[in-house]
């Protein structure tokens, strides 16, 4: 069965367009080209949309490395969410990636030119998994972030614009996280202490 180039109906081998339901036709343009409608498609060829790059340091230690899948796992949930609030069926963040500044792979590159060449992302956000303004967050993160722009809009043709984001810093939900962790440690010790 071939498609209308322009509609991504089905037509039949004369190139007439057949009739087909609307459930059929919303069904084959989602085959064809990934969205739900032509009004999608066409919104989505004009607006830009937004890849993440959630980057922490690295490590010589794989587990080290792994435990940002479940960060960047988390954040994925977290949007979803925020979509079925909010009553929403897309959104402009298209892609979550994970990234290390040195040491171990993807770098900050690589997650980049997946969020550009697999995803389309356009603006690309590079969220750091860091605490403090530190040299890091300063200089490194900065660095390597123009330099993956530079490259990725040379590879792409595209105008792609990066941005580092804040880092965790002194936030209540992070000191909430120090507080659980010490009440656990006490709760342990007590438990601990018992059996003595």
């Amino acid at each position: 069965m071939m498609r209308n180039a322009c509609l991504g109906a089905p037509v039949n081998k004369s190139g007439l367009q057949r009739r087909v339901s609307p459930k059929q036709h919303a069904f084959s343009y989602i085959n064809t080209h990934g969205y739900r409608n032509r009004r999608q498609h066409i919104l989505n060829a004009t607006r830009r949309t937004t890849g993440v790059v959630v980057v922490d340091h690295g490590s010589k230690r794989a587990l080290a490395n792994d435990m940002l899948d479940g960060v960047v796992d988390l954040y994925k949930t977290l949007i979803e969410e925020d979509m079925m609030e909010e009553g929403l069926t897309e959104r402009d963040i298209v892609a979550v990636q994970k990234a290390h500044m040195e040491i171990a792979r993807p770098s900050i590159l690589d997650a980049v030119r997946v969020c550009v060449q697999e995803y389309g992302a356009q603006d690309i956000v590079v969220a750091p998994y860091f605490l403090s303004k530190g040299r890091h967050i300063q200089e490194d993160i900065p660095y390597l972030v123009k330099e993956a722009e530079a490259i990725v809009r040379e590879e792409s043709g595209l105008d792609v614009v990066c941005v580092v984001a804040e880092p965790l810093g002194v936030d209540r939900d992070v000191v909430e996280v120090v507080k659980r962790r010490v009440d656990s440690c006490l709760d342990n010790k007590r438990d601990y202490q018992k059996l003595l």
